[in-house]
Parts: structure tokens; C-alpha cells; sequence
């Protein structure tokens, strides 16, 4: 409704200047120092239009560029979240096909990533809670365990706790 009332104001300001301008055909005088220019009011109230449409699109165009850094910094940080997803997706896949080892290192991936937000809970979960060859699962908390239970420090994220499970 407010757009609709901002037309009907706009054409009525467009007849508004299309009836004085039929009235008033006069000329414009501008004085700089000694020298006194005369111009149409019709050609100057165009040129006047003109010069703002002009000015009000090359300072859109100025804060654009000004703001492609900050553009390209949040697409960086959307696609970090988009392959967050992805490895998250892949780790998922890998751990209900029986293919631990892949879903871990697809989990690592995205508890490396600092844009994965929520993902990270759910790599977490799928990536830490491992199978053994003597069928009992290991979880650890940020960290690999190795076969003889303990943990070692992975160059992708850092250890914190480790502990078998007891079912």
C-alpha cells in the first residue's frame, strides 16, 4: 500500500510539472563571476533529472566496489559452510556403508572447519565413535584411538580424552 501511494504521489508530481512547464516556458540564468550562461528551463530541469539519476548511480556503483571485500569474504565463509556440509554428508554415507576409517577422516574435515557451526556436533558424533577389529567401539573426544586403546594426537585437531566403551 505505501508503494502504491508513493506512485500515485510521483505521477501526481509529474502532471504538477507538466502543466507549469506548458505555462512557464522561461530560461534560467546562471551567473559565475562575469560570465552569465542562459539555459531553457525545459533543458535545464532535464539536465537537472539527468545529473541526479547520474550522480545516484555512480555512487551505487563507487559502494559497490568498496564492498566487494566484505562480499568476498562472506561467499568464503558461505562455501566453507557448503563443503562443511558436504563432508558431513560424505562422513554420514561412509559410516552407515561400514567405512570407518573414511568417515572419520570426512569428520576430521569438518571439525577442522571453523564455519561448520552445528555440523560440527554431528561429525562429532559420527566421526569419534569407531569400530575395532575385535568388534568393541572406542569413542574419544576430538582425538583418534589406536587399536591398544590409547589416544595419539592427529595433526588435524588436537586430543583431549579418550576412553573405551564398556557394552
Amino acid at each position: 500500500m505505501k508503494t502504491v501511494v508513493w506512485i500515485v504521489i510521483l505521477f501526481a508530481a509529474a502532471v504538477g510539472l507538466a502543466l507549469a512547464s506548458g505555462i512557464y516556458t522561461g530560461n534560467v540564468y546562471v551567473v559565475v563571476e562575469q560570465t552569465m550562461l542562459r539555459i531553457n528551463l525545459h533543458a535545464f530541469v532535464l539536465g537537472l533529472l539527468l545529473s541526479v539519476f547520474v550522480l545516484y548511480f555512480l555512487i551505487k556503483f563507487v559502494f559497490g566496489l568498496l564492498n566487494i571485500p566484505a562480499r568476498m569474504q562472506r561467499f568464503g565463509i558461505a562455501r566453507k559452510g557448503r563443503q562443511a556440509s558436504a563432508s558431513l554428508n560424505s562422513a554420514g554415507l561412509a559410516y552407515f556403508e561400514g567405512r570407518f576409517e573414511k568417515a572419520e577422516q570426512e569428520a576430521a574435515k569438518v571439525l577442522q572447519n571453523k564455519e561448520a557451526g552445528d555440523n560440527r556436533t554431528l561429525a562429532f558424533d559420527v566421526g569419534c565413535t569407531r569400530s575395532r577389529p575385535n568388534g568393541k567401539t572406542s569413542n574419544c573426544a576430538i582425538a583418534t584411538c589406536t587399536k591398544s586403546n590409547s589416544c595419539h594426537k592427529n595433526n588435524s585437531f588436537p586430543v583431549i580424552f579418550c576412553w573405551p566403551n564398556l557394552h
